[in-house]
């Protein structure tokens, strides 16, 4: 716990928040760490936005669609920050025109499409073999972890491991988000409850998205100081006809080849 306070420590004092930073009327004051990561969501890495009455919502769920926004100004950010290369490949913007209507779910105007088509192309969203991407449903806690770990993976990362044997009480044996789950746990990107649950199913809320992907890119920012970042050749595959599910048995989302 000693290391984990101090490396949070030593991360924190690295980012500096503009001058004109957001002031959140409904920041968590009573978890201070978890209000830094809004707020570091908001002003530093730019991947979360504001209501106009500088609302932030945290309790709210959030839906495909805005977790293809937050994933593609993650990719911005370490675009800017890093020359991370976030340019699609012709394969996989052919690939994507079919999920678009009429073909597929996706009204060719909607605010989100260019977010979609990027976190495809990278492999940190999916849609199925029925071209639908499914985009106004909720994003389970499980969803969240697979997408945040395929951040990581696509950038050839393994996250910092901050505690050793942590292993969620409800993961079910085999399950498809099993390896994403456990590797952000154990690097504390992600928390179980005081019962040792991860509560997979769960819709996720937009707390828990700006501090899973504020810590994310806190350990992708470790490595880049090391080494230039190097994302990997992903090729994106529709994956079987699925009814959205969230039990765990399989994946409802996925690329063929991927768990």
């Amino acid at each position: 716990m000693k290391t984990q306070t101090l490396l949070l420590s030593l991360l924190f004092s690295l980012h500096v928040l503009p001058a004109q930073a957001v002031q959140l009327v409904d920041a968590p004051r009573n978890n201070p760490a978890l209000a830094a990561r809004v707020q570091l969501a908001v002003d530093h890495f730019d991947i979360l936005q504001a209501y106009p009455d500088r609302s932030f919502q945290g309790a709210r769920p959030f839906t495909r669609y805005e977790l293809a926004d937050a994933l593609q100004r993650s990719i911005s950010y370490l675009a800017r920050a890093h020359q991370v290369s976030a340019q699609v490949d012709v394969q996989s913007a052919a690939m994507f025109q079919a999920y678009l209507k009429p073909s597929g779910d996706i009204p060719r105007r909607h605010w989100a499409a260019p977010a979609v088509q990027q976190s495809m192309a990278f492999g940190l969203l999916s849609g199925g073999m029925d071209l639908r991407f499914h985009g106004g449903l909720k994003v389970s806690r499980y969803q969240l972890a697979q997408s945040a770990f395929q951040l990581l993976s696509w950038l050839q990362i393994r996250p910092v491991q901050l505690s050793a044997g942590a292993s969620p009480r409800d993961l079910p044996a085999g399950h498809w988000a099993s390896e994403a789950v456990q590797e952000l746990v154990q690097a504390g990107i992600l928390e179980l409850d005081a019962r040792g649950r991860f509560a997979g199913e769960r819709p996720a809320t937009r707390y828990e998205l700006a501090e899973t992907l504020v810590k994310t890119l806190e350990q992708i920012e470790i490595v880049a100081r090391r080494q230039r970042l190097q994302p990997k050749a992903v090729v994106p595959l529709p994956g079987p006809l699925l009814r959205p599910r969230f039990d765990g048995r399989k994946p409802p989302f996925a690329y063929q080849g991927q768990p």
